[in-house]
């Protein structure tokens, strides 16, 4: 997963904090960077953050 849409400041915090975006957030970050609205439903510590 691309982390170029965010700003570098955001990709490299989560480079350095986590080894690769959840199921949630690969599903979700696309809609969220084309401006659609998006509905995230997930299980508590799966990953929506």
């Amino acid at each position: 997963m691309s982390l170029s849409g965010f700003h570098p400041v955001i990709a490299r915090w989560f480079e350095s904090r986590f080894r690769e975006p959840t199921e949630p957030q690969r599903r979700a970050w696309p809609l969220i960077g084309a401006g659609q609205n998006a509905l995230i439903a997930a299980p508590t510590g799966s990953g929506k953050t």
